[in-house]
């Protein structure tokens, strides 16, 4: 995503957060890098957080409900800051959880969507392999959330685009266009008055 791109996301975000938590298929997928994080790094928690422009949300969750997110919100926020894998040892302050780890949601020009974590209730430490493929894991994530922003502001800009051509269109009844069904006028000529097209 480029930054223009991401600038214009973030423009939407509010509506974009709305349509990834009710589309079915991006839900699904990441369902299933939730679910994959959670086997990998034997975790009874994983989850998916999304952080832009201060509006949070999790898009998607395995082992808890979305009842039960309140307290993650704190780590799950720290993560989508750092740079890398982030850990803690400890949930602190009576918190029931006692181990998190998470990684940012970065896309490929290093902006981060929010981050990618797991909580367990036991202490636990992952290996290197474990910390590194949830930071894959993230990326991927990340990669799927920035196509779908890409796919929203497009449609946004033909819409805007087609709305354009047609206030046009009605503000000069003299002319006749050709629009394809992508919006675009192909062809505009003014009709005379004695043209068939001019007579009732």
């Amino acid at each position: 995503m480029s930054d223009s791109r991401l600038k214009s996301a973030k423009g939407h975000w509010e509506a974009i957060q709305d349509l990834i938590l009710h589309d079915v298929q991006i839900q699904a997928s990441l369902d299933d890098i939730v679910r994959l994080t959670a086997h990998i790094c034997v975790a009874p928690v994983a989850m998916i957080f999304l952080n832009v422009e201060e509006r949070h949300c999790f898009a998607s969750l395995h082992g808890i409900s979305a009842t039960e997110t309140a307290e993650h919100i704190a780590f799950c926020s720290a993560a989508a800051k750092a740079s890398g894998f982030l850990t803690l040892a400890d949930g602190g302050n009576g918190s029931q959880k006692h181990f998190y780890g998470g990684a940012p949601l970065l896309t490929a020009e290093g902006d981060s969507l929010g981050a990618l974590c797991i909580a367990g209730y036991e202490p636990q430490k992952l290996t290197s392999v474990q910390s590194e493929t949830l930071v894959v894991l993230g990326k991927q994530a990340a990669a799927q959330i920035a196509r779908y922003c890409d796919d929203y502001i497009h449609r946004s800009e033909r819409q805007a685009v087609e709305e354009l051509n047609r206030a046009a269109l009605d503000a000069l009844p003299s002319h006749i266009a050709v629009l394809p069904r992508n919006g675009d006028i192909v062809s505009c000529k003014r009709l005379s008055p004695t043209s068939p097209d001019m007579q009732e």
